[in-house]
């Protein structure tokens, strides 16, 4: 196991003192590069395949791996490096998507913060920051707990952090990394999958295994139909965020966030948002002149006696059921404002490993160690660069003057000539 945030550390000298005195909290990006290593790849193929192609059911004493060499991770050793794993490069307009060998080099930067006060389209926006790495380290996977050490120890630089932007390398491992960033008081910006905009669930949450609809992350009362839920179809960017905006009023809300990642949620008609066929459980809630009015008519049990919007105005939900869970709601104008703010870590990944030369063969060692002290050096230099840019170039004489330059060029010749003072002409 290896001991993940190593090279944080490093990177907070490279960062100034000042850049984090506002006190008014921080957002991380958090992005992965594939590094391929030196040693030549054996294996081509993922990992399964690589097991398949070298058991041998006929031999004795046969097992799922068969002849193939193991770390002690488990994982298949592919070369002379032998820390080193199968990872995934995406492709590029140079190369095709492939599994090579080598590591992944895991950074983090700080980006701008958006603030939600449960208005989808009133939002308060941070101000423009630098781009510092402020984490870095090198895994063999896109390890949830070497995610969880970047933020721990960029934490100790920005102190506190109230948004994670990560890919779904991360975001799909949810009690050992959504959870504990909850439990950290951050909310995580997450995407859906296409799947889940199509197909709302009825759920069983909190400790009665109450019934609730599920959709996109949002809990919704079980009196709403799926029609009030699903998003229509071909729906532009426009009405699809209009939609969104009028689920986040009619979906539970968060009252407050819980020890061990558990969330607590509170009823919408409790909350006077929205006032529904039923009975508010709170008094007077439903008199607010704002909330959204969704049915007129009083819905009653088989007794005659008013069914009320819900059996208990708040629940809790545990980090494993409100995995999807976020604020800003996703689908709505604050999320899509709020997810393009992940760029600057790709930004600056991009500039590491084009700037530094992050190609294969760019550190002829074998072993993680050699890979974290060559990527540091890189993050060093990339945070240098940014508290001393290089200063604009100076045009060039041989490009000549520029028109503005000449005519200044021609009145101080002109002016010259008239300083002068006259003088004979030789003689011929």
């Amino acid at each position: 196991m290896h001991t993940y945030g190593a090279g944080t550390s490093r990177a907070k000298a490279t960062i100034p003192e000042h850049f984090f005195e506002d006190g008014e909290g921080a957002a991380l990006a958090i992005d992965t590069t594939a590094s391929q290593g030196w040693a030549s790849t054996q294996e081509f193929a993922v990992e399964s395949k690589v097991r398949a192609a070298h058991a041998d059911p006929d031999d004795e004493g046969y097992d799922e791996y068969g002849d193939v060499e193991l770390g002690d991770d488990g994982r298949v050793i592919r070369g002379a490096d032998k820390e080193a794993r199968a990872i995934y490069q995406t492709g590029t307009g140079k190369r095709i998507a492939r599994v090579v060998t080598g590591f992944y080099h895991l950074y983090s930067t700080i980006t701008r913060t958006l603030r939600y006060h449960g208005d989808p389209y009133h939002i308060e926006i941070g101000d423009p920051v630098a781009n510092f790495i402020v984490g870095f380290d090198v895994t063999t996977a896109e390890d949830p707990e070497a995610g969880i050490a970047v933020y721990d120890s960029a934490a100790d630089i920005a102190g506190d952090i109230t948004q994670v932007h990560a890919d779904m390398g991360f975001t799909k491992y949810i009690e050992r990394f959504l959870a504990h960033l909850r439990e950290r008081g951050s909310d995580p910006i997450l995407r859906q999958p296409v799947t889940a905009l199509k197909h709302p669930k009825k759920v069983y949450v909190g400790k009665r295994k109450r019934e609730y609809w599920y959709y996109c992350g949002y809990f919704f009362p079980p009196w709403l139909s799926e029609d009030d839920l699903l998003l229509p179809e071909g729906a532009d960017q426009k009405t699809r965020e209009a939609h969104f905006a009028r689920l986040a009023g009619m979906a539970l809300t968060r009252n407050q966030a819980l020890p061990g990642g558990t969330t607590q949620l509170e009823c919408p008609q409790c909350s006077g948002r929205v006032t529904s066929d039923r009975k508010t459980r709170r008094k007077n809630v439903e008199e607010n002149p704002n909330a959204e009015h969704l049915i007129a008519e009083t819905t009653v049990d088989e007794n005659g006696e008013p069914l009320y919007c819900c059996e208990s105005t708040t629940i809790h939900i545990t980090a494993k059921q409100a995995r999807h869970f976020q604020l800003p709601p996703y689908g709505t104008r604050a999320h899509r404002i709020a997810a393009g703010y992940r760029n600057p870590v790709e930004g600056s990944n991009s500039i590491v490993k084009d700037k530094g030369g992050l190609e294969p063969g760019w550190c002829r060692m074998f072993g993680r160690s050699a890979q974290l002290f060559g990527g540091l050096m890189l993050v060093l230099a990339h945070n240098m660069g940014i508290r001393s840019p290089k200063p604009a170039p100076e045009e060039s004489p041989a490009h000549g003057p520029t028109r503005e330059t000449a005519a200044d060029t021609d009145q101080e010749a002109a002016a010259d000539a008239t300083d002068r003072p006259e003088t004979a002409r030789p003689p011929p």
